[in-house]
């Protein structure tokens, strides 16, 4: 692929990532209102379109994303449930939530633990060994929703795997085989995360996490950015776009190898600087670990302490 046609397809892509931005800042402004008017003006199927309102109110507009399971319980309102499961029932946890403030947090007991106060519906539920969280669609009620999960510190979990879409998430302490996260837009801050892979994908949102402990992570991210401290211990694949990706590792920057791409954004390494028109670069410091950082009109810094 030559080089003006690269840069075409990137250019095309970053655009696409900024029209969904404006499309997410729109609906949050006002849009939804808007929305509602034309569906009623118009007279609308409103299922054709994965769209419910509440009590005839075309203002109180919410977009389905299908995150519930019409097979169990809704609930909405205040509501709290002290033995969810016994932590010997659980090896995997599955949040996929569309607004909200959410809140994870350890506790000494031997029961997962919720505690809600939602203005949107959500609900729980239990399959083959994995709590499964969902709910709260559309952007429009962020601000009313509140939930607290509490994970038992001697859980033992394969798999943590997260979606949300926006809205402030903080977790104390993450610990599992795989971690996966995908982040529309919000703040997703992590006090503590041990795993052996981590795979994030950030598209509008800010990911933060205080200390990391992984083996190897893929990071995606598209206009929102990633901030970590701590140790990456085998390999690193970055893809980034026009946003930003920050890592504080341990150790020192010839302890692994590099294969860079950078269109028109910066990537740095330690003390030196790679940026430019078009850069592709191979860096071999003989060792077994590789990081493959792509930077195409974003930012990709790794410092070393």
């Amino acid at each position: 692929m030559n080089k003006f046609l690269r840069i075409s397809l990137v250019v095309a892509f970053c655009l696409l990532l900024l029209g969904m931005l404006l499309a997410i800042v729109g609906f949050v402004m006002g849009g939804r209102q808007q929305l509602g008017t034309i569906i009623k003006s118009a007279n609308l199927n409103t299922d054709d379109f994965h769209i419910k309102y509440k009590n005839n109110d075309y203002n109180n507009i919410n977009v389905d994303f299908g995150f519930l399971n019409d097979e169990y319980d809704v609930f909405t309102g205040n509501y709290s449930d002290d033995q969810v499961a016994d932590v010997d029932e659980i090896n995997e946890l599955s949040m996929s939530v569309g607004g909200g403030e959410i809140i994870i947090k350890e506790t000494e007991e031997k029961y997962f633990k919720i505690e809600a106060d939602t203005n949107g519906d959500f609900q729980y539920y239990i399959e083959d060994e994995c709590l499964y969280i969902a709910g709260l669609d559309g952007v429009s009620t962020i601000y009313d929703n509140n939930i607290t999960l509490y994970i038992p510190k001697s859980a033992d979990l394969e798999l943590i795997d997260l979606s949300f879409g926006g809205g402030e998430i903080s977790v104390e302490t993450f610990i599992a085989d795989e971690v996966d996260m995908e982040l529309a837009a919000g703040v997703f801050t992590i006090d503590s995360l041990k795993a052996d892979h981590l795979e994030g994908e950030i598209g509008a949102g800010e990911l933060v996490v205080d200390e990391v402990s992984l083996k190897d992570c893929d990071i995606t991210v598209g206009m929102g950015s990633i901030q970590m401290n701590g140790t990456v211990k085998n390999d690193i694949s970055i893809e980034c776009a026009m946003g930003s990706v920050d890592l504080y590792l341990t150790g020192d920057e010839d302890d692994h190898n590099y294969d860079l791409e950078c269109v028109a954004g910066n990537i740095t390494l330690g003390n030196h600087s790679h940026s430019g028109f078009v850069i592709e670069k191979k860096i071999d410091n003989e060792q077994d670990s590789l990081y493959q950082l792509n930077c195409y009109m974003g930012n990709i810094s790794i410092l070393y302490q």
